[in-house]
Formats: C-alpha cells, sequence, structure tokens
C-alpha cells in the first residue's frame, strides 16, 4: 500500500512539475513521466561504460549542490595568474609563489613580474604545475604535499572573483547550490585570541571571549561576507541583461576554522564563527580544515572535538561539519586511525563527515556506521581527492561500504581548482568505479540537498525520497506554495525535482 501511495504521490508532483517547467498538456503525461524516468534509467544502464558519452549525460544532469568546496582551493591556477597579471603582481618563477600586492619593480634575485608569464609559454605551464596537481607524478613529492603547499601560493582576485568562477562552473554544469567553506572575521579572532588565552577551561575562555566583546565584532564579519556576495553578484553581472549563468546558483557559506593553529587562536575562531552562524543567514554552518595528518592537528585533535562539542550546546541550532577521517595508513601511525571520525561523531555532535576515508582503521567500525546511519549523519565523498592526496581508490576507498550499510552520502569535489576536476567528473567517477545504477546516483544527487545546512524543513519525509511532506502531497495547494516559500531546503528540494522532469522528458539522450 506505502508503495502504491509513494507512487501516486510522484506521478503527482511529475505532473504538476511538468506542467510547470514544460508547458504541455496535463492530459495522460503520468505515463509519460514514469516510461521517461525509465528511458532514463535504460540509456543510463546502457552507456555507463562509454565515459565520453557518460560525461556528456552527466554533466546535463540536475547535480543538486556540491556542499564540500573550499573557495581558494576550488579556483582554477588560470585564473589566478590572470588576476594577479591585472594587478602587476610578482611572483617567483621557482616555487610560483605569488605577491600579496604590487611592490613593483620585483625583487630581481627571487621574482620576475608574473604578466611575463603570458609571453612565455615554459614559465606558464611551470607556474599552473606548481599552484595545482596538474603533472604532480613529475613533482618530486607527494600529491598531499603538492596539494597542501599550493593554497599558499595563491594570490590575486577577490573572494567575490572567485566566487563568481565557482558559481559560472556550477550553473554550466546543472548544480543549483553551494555551500563554500571560506575564513571570515579573521582579524578579530586573532585579536580576542591574543586578549583572551586558552587556559585548558574550555568554559572559563568562552566566557571571557564574550566579556571581552566578542560578539560586538560580529556586524564586521557580517560586512565583510555580504562584500564578498556583493562583489560575487557584481562580477556575475546579476540583474543586469548580460547576466553570467552563476547567478543562477543558490550559495551559502561555511566558515573554516584553522585548526594548526594554538589552542587560543583556534578557540577564538570557532567562537567567532558559531556566533556568526547564529546571527547571518548566508552562514549556515562552520568546518575545521588544514591538514587532519599535521603535527597539531593530531596533538590538538582531541581538544579541538571537546571544544565544537561545548559550543555545539551553547548554539545547538548551529550546523557542523567536520573533515575527519582525511587519513590512511602511512601518511600516520596507526594509533592515529583509530577514532578521529568517532569523535567527530559522539564528542563534537558534527552533522556531516567530510572524506571519513579511515572508517574501517576506526575501533568498531561497523557500529559507528550504524550510529551514523540512526544519526542520519551525512557524509561528504571527495573521490579525486582522497585519491590524488591519500592515495586511496577503487576498492581501497570506502565509499561503497557506506553505501552498503546505508550511511547517507553525497559526491563532492573539495577543491576544484588545485585538483584539476569538477563535480561532473567526480560522478562519472563514481559510476564507473561502482558500477552506480542511475536512481542511486538520483539518491546521491536528492541527499545533497537533504542533508544541507539550508534553512527550513525538508520537501520529504523519508530517506528513500518517496513520501512527500503532508503540506505538499496537493502539489498545487496554497498551503504548499506557502511551505515552499517559509523552507529554503525545501524550496531548493522542488526545483531540483522541476529540473529532474525536465531533463529526463528532454529528447537530447
Amino acid at each position: 500500500m506505502n508503495r502504491l501511495l509513494s507512487k501516486v504521490i510522484f506521478v503527482a508532483i511529475s505532473i504538476f512539475l511538468i506542467s510547470c517547467v514544460a508547458k504541455k498538456p496535463i492530459v495522460s503525461e503520468s505515463s509519460i513521466i514514469v516510461n521517461k524516468e525509465s528511458e532514463a534509467s535504460k540509456w543510463f544502464a546502457a552507456n555507463s561504460n562509454r565515459p565520453p558519452k557518460l560525461r556528456a549525460f552527466l554533466k546535463k544532469m540536475p547535480k543538486g549542490g556540491d556542499l564540500h568546496t573550499h573557495v581558494s582551493g576550488a579556483v582554477y591556477a588560470e585564473s589566478y595568474l590572470k588576476w594577479a597579471a591585472d594587478e602587476n603582481l610578482c611572483v617567483n618563477p621557482t616555487t610560483a609563489a605569488i605577491s600579496e600586492k604590487n611592490h613593483a619593480p620585483c625583487n630581481e634575485i627571487t621574482e620576475v613580474p608574473i604578466t611575463n608569464a603570458f609571453q612565455n609559454s615554459e614559465l606558464y605551464g611551470h607556474l599552473i604545475d606548481k599552484l595545482s596537481l596538474r603533472n604532480f607524478k613529475y613533482a618530486n613529492q607527494s600529491g598531499h604535499d603538492q596539494f597542501f603547499e599550493a593554497f599558499a601560493k595563491f594570490n590575486g582576485g577577490t573572494k567575490g572573483m572567485m566566487i563568481a568562477e565557482l558559481s559560472n562552473r556550477a550553473a554550466k554544469q546543472n548544480i543549483a547550490y553551494l555551500e563554500m567553506m571560506l575564513s571570515i572575521g579573521k582579524k578579530f579572532s586573532k585579536k580576542f585570541s591574543k586578549q583572551v588565552k586558552f587556559n585548558g577551561d574550555i568554559g572559563a575562555t568562552y566566557n571571557k571571549l564574550i566579556a571581552a566583546g566578542l560578539q560586538n565584532t560580529i556586524v564586521n564579519g557580517q560586512q565583510e561576507l555580504a562584500q564578498h556576495e556583493q562583489q560575487a553578484t557584481e562580477v556575475l553581472k546579476c540583474n543586469t541583461v548580460n547576466a553570467q549563468p552563476g547567478c543562477s546558483v543558490e550559495r551559502r557559506y561555511v566558515l573554516q576554522i584553522i585548526r594548526i593553529k594554538n589552542p587560543s587562536r583556534v578557540f577564538s575562531q570557532l567562537v567567532y564563527a558559531f556566533e556568526m552562524v547564529k546571527a547571518d543567514l548566508l552562514a549556515v554552518g562552520l568546518n575545521m580544515v588544514a591538514p587532519e595528518d599535521d603535527v597539531v592537528s593530531l596533538k590538538d585533535y582531541d581538544l579541538h572535538m571537546k571544544m565544537v562539542g561545548y559550543l555545539s550546546k551553547q548554539y545547538p541550532n548551529v550546523s557542523i561539519s567536520l573533515h575527519a577521517g582525511e587519513l590512511t595508513l602511512g601518511l600516520v601511525p596507526p594509533k592515529q586511525l583509530t577514532d578521529h571520525i568517532q569523535k567527530a561523531v559522539t564528542i563534537a555532535n558534527a552533522k556531516r563527515i567530510g572524506h571519513g576515508v579511515d572508517i574501517f582503521y576506526e575501533d568498531n567500525p561497523f557500529q559507528l556506521m550504524r550510529n551514523m546511519k540512526a544519526k542520519e549523519l551525512l557524509v561528504e565523498i571527495c573521490l579525486s581527492s582522497n585519491d590524488l592526496i591519500l592515495g586511496v581508490k577503487g576498492e581501497q576507498h570506502p565509499f561503497p561500504e557506506y553505501l552498503e550499510a546505508g550511511v547517507p552520502v553525497t559526491l563532492a569535489t573539495d577543491d576544484e581548482g588545485i585538483s584539476r576536476i569538477d563535480l561532473t567528473h567526480e560522478y562519472q567517477r563514481a559510476v564507473q568505479d561502482y558500477n552506480l545504477t542511475y536512481p542511486e546516483v538520483k539518491t546521491l544527487v536528492r541527499n545533497s540537498i537533504h542533508y544541507s545546512f539550508l534553512a527550513g524543513e525538508s520537501l520529504w519525509t523519508d530517506r528513500s525520497y518517496q513520501q512527500l511532506n503532508k503540506i505538499c502531497q496537493q502539489s498545487n495547494s496554497d498551503s504548499c506554495k506557502l511551505f515552499l516559500q517559509k523552507n529554503d531546503k525545501a524550496n531548493m528540494q522542488w526545483k531540483l525535482e522541476q529540473q529532474f522532469v525536465k531533463f529526463e522528458n528532454s529528447e537530447w539522450f
């Protein structure tokens, strides 16, 4: 009976959506919708072993959201070089480190004008290789080291320009939503970390930071974030006749905390981020970034989880995603692989986990996965990143085990620019490496919105996406329209279903 009801609901929403997007008569559309979805699935099954055709299909396919992307690392090196040249910056031709500002003339011993690279293809190619993982096999160092060293070399452009690039790339792949990680209010969190030293007592240090006036500077952080958004809007020419594709992409921000700093600095960043998310609708969550295998990250990992766990109780409405388990044997000793995901889940109260690669090195991994399933805790899977940085891929990656255990997962890019990939590539890789079906791919896409940090209720009441919220079972009712207006998440999910109906009823494949 439930299956029949679910099918009826699906047909009802499909009829309504197709009437919205295709503007065809509603008469007898139900059979067309079901058959068209079936046709897409059959085409997918017949062509999933043909990489070029699969790529074209997946690029056109709606992909919901990318929940794990770092603003600076997602920008392609070519853009950084162009922006730096526009600003007349200098570059070290050996290390590819770009100067922070124009200090012409360049140091003749260690630097050259970056504009030189645009007349010298060998230098240009070398800089791109150093700013990314392109040709890293010939870099005489690991992908891990090449990856993390690249971040220190970026300069040129504004955050708004970077956000615009990510938005345009997303739109051209039919990605409707981005949650982007970036730092906000760094100078303020740094100031308070010097003013209030962490003494080992988390609660006492928190009270001192609040008493010192940290909350009074949150408005500055909000202005900073608003400025980035405004710059992106201007670069994209939104609200003009020349609006770029990225204007259609919904954006939110996950505030990042650099975890390789001293405890005072880390805790000050954390409190600032929690306060920002509490105050600003654009900031929807927080995460801790920097290499998990860094000596400080490893030494202070337990302390960091306790800090986040304490603050999660002070700010119960703030969503937390944590890089955890971005490790593998050999990168760190076995003892460092036993509990990072567990502590992120049970101590820090994370709602999502980024990477989660070392799950089967953890103590009691099967019980941990059952716990993650019960909590509906999403894992953000970054296949190319895990391959390039950790050397974990194919059968060695726990992605299929998460699927088998019923742990919610979705695919994400991590750092498109440095890794030289995009989200379409990640879906293609997942399909080819793990023989995913079209319905399984659709679930990954739907997960990206259902488990996003967008505000409000979900359109769905079950994890299998068969039961609509009761309010919207009458799809064209006024109460449903009002529900969608009040709930950003449900509204985005509704749009995603519209996109799927339009895609599956197109004739291109």
